[in-house]
C-alpha cells in the first residue's frame, strides 16, 4: 500500500502549506458527477482535482 496521498488530497495540502485561501467542493466521481456539464466547464476531461481561480476565472 502506498503512503502517497490521493491526487484529490494533494492540492488542499499544498494550498494549506502555502497558506492560501481555498474552498473545497466535493465531486463524487463514482456516481458520475465528474461528467456533468457544470464540472466539465472547469475540467474538460472530467478529472480530479480541478482548481478554479474565482478572481480571474483561470482553471487547471
Amino acid at each position: 500500500m502506498s503512503t502517497t496521498p490521493l491526487n484529490s488530497v494533494k492540492i488542499p495540502i499544498a494550498l494549506e502549506e502555502m497558506e492560501l485561501p481555498y474552498k473545497v467542493e466535493i465531486i463524487d466521481i463514482f456516481i458520475g458527477e465528474g461528467q456533468k456539464p457544470k464540472y466539465l466547464v472547469i475540467s474538460p476531461g472530467g478529472k480530479i482535482p480541478a482548481v478554479c481561480d474565482e478572481d480571474d476565472g483561470t482553471t487547471v
